[in-house]
């Protein structure tokens, strides 16, 4: 304060406080669950899934996870992450038909039906954003948003690191709006600048 003996504070409506950084984090507080280091996963996307695993935190597939597993697994005393693709388009999923072609972008390599996305484009947000309502509505504990990355990638679009970090907090901010904690995916080199807005961090790197 700069030498003040005082300070003036009021409670203020949110569209009466201007924009800047300081609106961009969304605070924990209202987060069910948060992990804690040393935590244990168990990651399976496909097939008929284990229940069985001896692991506190059960990452599964969003969309072909159903909402009675889900409620099995809490019944089991597990955390539920719910995978889904924030940063490409997959051709197999239920809401493939709401991306428009002009937000699609390369293939990505070695995955075939899937496409980089144009994560500039408020169209994606909004898809996202019905994606994080679907967690909240199944009930899943967390979420892992995977392909976070596209700026590093030959995504067909001049992302820059900026764009990135901005859409990746987006991300962030709107999942715990929802009560969800969140990872950030593969996006390594952007970690440090990332930590407060994210509650864990996977890099799917070869060993």
């Amino acid at each position: 304060l700069d030498g003040m003996a005082e300070v003036e504070w009021r409670f203020v409506d949110e569209t009466s406080v201007p924009d800047g950084p300081w609106k961009e984090r969304i605070t924990v507080s209202n987060v069910r669950y948060q992990p804690d280091t040393g935590v244990s996963f168990y990651w399976q996307l496909q097939g008929e899934l284990r229940m069985d695993e001896d692991a506190e935190i059960y990452d599964i597939d969003l969309f072909d996870s159903s909402a009675e597993t889900i409620e099995r697994l809490h019944g089991m005393g597990k955390i539920v992450l719910c995978y889904f693709s924030a940063g490409s388009y997959e051709e197999w999923r239920s809401d493939a038909s709401s991306f428009p072609e002009e937000i699609l972008g390369n293939e990505l390599d070695g995955w075939e039906g899937e496409r980089w996305l144009d994560i500039r484009a408020s169209r994606v947000r909004d898809i996202m954003l019905a994606r994080l309502d679907l967690a909240a509505e199944k009930g899943c504990d967390g979420v892992e948003p995977d392909n976070v990355d596209g700026y590093l990638n030959d995504s067909g679009f001049a992302l820059s690191a900026e764009e990135q970090l901005r859409y990746n907090i987006f991300l962030a901010n709107e999942a715990r709006r929802r009560g969800l904690f969140v990872g950030l995916k593969n996006d390594a080199p952007q970690a440090e600048i990332l930590e407060p807005y994210f509650d864990f961090a996977l890099s799917e790197q070869c060993r």
